[in-house]
């Protein structure tokens, strides 16, 4: 049995989002995406606001780009164009 993480490293939202650590950090300056909390010496990601964010980044996303199938697929991560808008 897996459980799924409450708190996400940078690391690991990188690896979920298929995007590199420094994309992560841009994101971070984002005013719509979720702030992440400082616990010891790291930055920690709630996954259900990330979870959320992802969410409402798609549902205008899939209509937008409804010519790119990758992104009006459900279940798919954010793709780098997508989420170049976001810096």
């Amino acid at each position: 049995m897996s459980m799924k993480k409450e708190w996400l490293t940078r690391k690991d939202l990188a690896e979920m989002l298929s995007v590199s650590k420094s994309t992560i950090e841009r994101l971070t300056t984002s005013p719509e995406f979720p702030t992440p909390i400082r616990v010891g010496g790291s930055l920690r990601y709630n996954a259900r606001e990330v979870d959320r964010y992802l969410k409402t980044l798609r549902e205008p996303q899939s209509t937008a780009l409804s010519r790119d199938s990758r992104s009006s697929r459900p279940g798919n991560p954010p793709t780098r164009r997508e989420l170049r808008f976001c810096k």
